[in-house]
This record gives C-alpha cells, structure tokens and sequence, in this order.
C-alpha cells in the first residue's frame, strides 16, 4: 500500500480517488527497452505493474522495486 499510495493506512476519510491497477503492456514498445519494474503513482493511487512470462520473474522484479525504492524499503 505504501508504495502505491505513498500511506501506511487508508486515510479515515478514504482517498479522493479509487486506488486502481494499470499493466505496463505496450506492444508499440520494444520489450529490452520496456521497464520489468513496477511504477506507482502516489498522488493518483495508481500501480502500475510489469508483464512477466514467468511468476519467477515478476516477483523478483516486484520485491527489488519495491524494496529499493526510496523509503518504501522500511520495515
């Protein structure tokens, strides 16, 4: 949540918004230039999640970005 939303908890008097999810697909784009990362905008409540062939590979790549983005890594 934190790293969607840039909140810990859900404010008491809910977002402005719907938290929703998006997926990094573009065909139009090449696939070794594509981002295997996940991205969130916080001020729209927006994840936006990579394409994996493999559930291996997108949960290394969803843990990496998520952990080594700045001050989301935090326990």
């Amino acid at each position: 949540m934190v790293f969607a939303t840039a909140l810990e908890k859900i404010p008491p008097v809910g977002f402005n918004t719907s938290p929703s999810l998006e997926f990094l697909h573009d065909p139009e784009i090449d696939e070794r230039v594509r981002s295997p990362f996940p991205k969130a905008n916080t001020c729209a409540c927006i994840l936006k999640l990579p394409i994996h062939t493999s559930y291996e590979s997108f949960k290394e790549k969803m843990e990496f970005g998520i952990l080594s983005a700045a001050g989301f890594g935090r326990g």
